[in-house]
């Protein structure tokens, strides 16, 4: 037999050992950058883990070994091992922003469960995460609602368009009207606080024994036990005397007592909603004039912890508040037929609007899609849905799955009306 040269032997040592080295080396950054676990298949790769940022640490390397000039070795060393160290702490809280969608992600899937289509997830709020990492958005939630991201498909829609402007949904910004609307049917209101492991579910509370208010300062109608704004969707207030109308705004509970809720009482993002609500249209009934006042649009009114009153002004003559009325929702409205998930054409030919009930001047159509809403004036009888509309509607079905809206109608004249909230699908 041939024997093998010496330098094979060498050659092959120095292989194996720079297997080795690079081996211990790959496990030293992998334990010295921040890592999170993965399973990405059920038989294979299981605990596998994806490594974020070693490009930075191969640099170092790859620096160091290019530098042929030893004086600036060692400053180029003390860069990189600097960017090194502050990569790993960016690339921590982003890993800490990954694990806490895997948390929201997790969270949802348990709260779908118990999700109807006529009882959907409303996903209200998200708190973007402490780490400064960008955070999901609530009007872009329901991707995670289903297949793949979920076991199923669950009903889910996002309403981010209340606090910002989207487009297609700027003018109902600051309108709570279509929340109010899914709420009173039980869906599930959902918000995500900062840094949370779990979705905060709440759900829409009635009371059918409102209070009576009683004027404790003029203009001041207090009652006697904090209220929960959620049940309150209207007052009517009674007025004796000249009066072409007036103004009502909110009075808080607070440790110093009652307090008007002003604008700068709200936060920065909410700084242009309306703190108030005026009148101008009122019945006569008898030797009074009666203002039906709809305060279920507000997003102001609706985020008051703790509601102490009312406060009411009056404009245009000597009038005086006679009584007060408080109204747990607006006027119902029946639905011509319920649709129930049937599928629709888009010229609107096969959804009929319901007749406008007395003392009615408008039909207002809204439609509210997994992302966005859209309020659509009907003058002649037949909805006809913009182009803007039919475009995210098209632009849905590719990325939609359950391709599921929701609608209901509202008359508004003397009084509000409301039609129970229905569903349907584009064909």
């Amino acid at each position: 037999s041939t024997p093998v040269p010496r330098v094979w032997l060498v050659s092959w040592t120095v292989a194996v050992l720079g297997l080795v080295a690079a081996r211990l080396g790959w496990l030293l950054v992998s334990r010295a950058q921040p890592t999170t676990g993965e399973t990405l298949f059920a038989d294979t790769m299981r605990g596998s883990q994806t490594v974020l940022g070693p490009t930075v640490v191969f640099a170092v390397i790859l620096a160091l070994l290019a530098c042929r000039n030893e004086r600036r070795l060692l400053p180029i060393a003390v860069l990189l091992a600097g960017l090194t160290s502050l990569n790993a702490a960016r690339t921590g809280e982003f890993l800490s922003a990954y694990r806490q969608m895997g948390s929201l992600r997790s969270s949802l899937q348990d709260v779908g469960k118990s999700a109807t289509p006529d009882r959907p997830l409303v996903a209200l709020s998200i708190a973007p995460s402490s780490t400064a990492v960008p955070f999901i958005q609530p009007s872009e939630l329901y991707p995670l609602a289903e297949l793949p991201h979920a076991d199923r498909d669950f009903p889910c829609v996002g309403m981010g368009w209340i606090w910002e402007n989207q487009p297609g949904s700027t003018a109902l910004r600051f309108d709570v009207g279509p929340l109010r609307a899914l709420g009173s049917q039980g869906a599930h209101l959902l918000s995500w606080p900062v840094d949370s492991e779990a979705w905060r579910v709440d759900r829409l509370e009635r009371s059918d024994n409102l209070p009576q208010l009683t004027e404790e300062r003029p203009g001041w109608f207090l009652a006697p036990q904090p209220m929960n704004p959620f049940s309150i969707e209207a007052i009517e207030v009674e007025v004796a005397g000249e009066c072409s109308g007036g103004e009502i705004s909110w009075i808080r509970h607070t440790r110093g007592g009652p307090q008007e809720h002003l604008t700068g009482d709200e936060p920065d993002f909410l700084a242009t909603a309306p703190v108030s609500a005026e009148f101008e249209r009122g019945v006569r009934r008898d030797n009074t004039t009666v203002f039906y006042v709809d305060l279920s649009h507000s997003l102001s009114f609706l985020q008051i912890p703790s509601l102490a009153g009312l406060k009411i002004i009056l404009r245009g003559g000597e009038g005086q508040v006679t009584g007060t009325k408080l109204l747990g929702r607006v006027n119902e409205m029946e639905l011509p037929r319920r649709l129930e998930g049937q599928r629709v054409r888009m010229d609107g030919q096969n959804l009929s609007p319901p007749e406008l009930p007395d003392g009615a001047d408008r039909m207002l159509f809204y439609l509210i899609g997994p992302s966005r809403c859209v309020r659509i004036s009907i003058d002649s009888g037949t909805i006809e849905l913009p182009d803007t509309v039919r475009n995210v509607v098209e632009f849905n079905e590719r990325v939609f799955r359950q391709q599921r809206y929701y609608y209901y109608f509202e008359a508004i004249g003397t009084r509000s009306w409301r039609t129970p909230v229905d569903w349907l699908v584009f064909e």
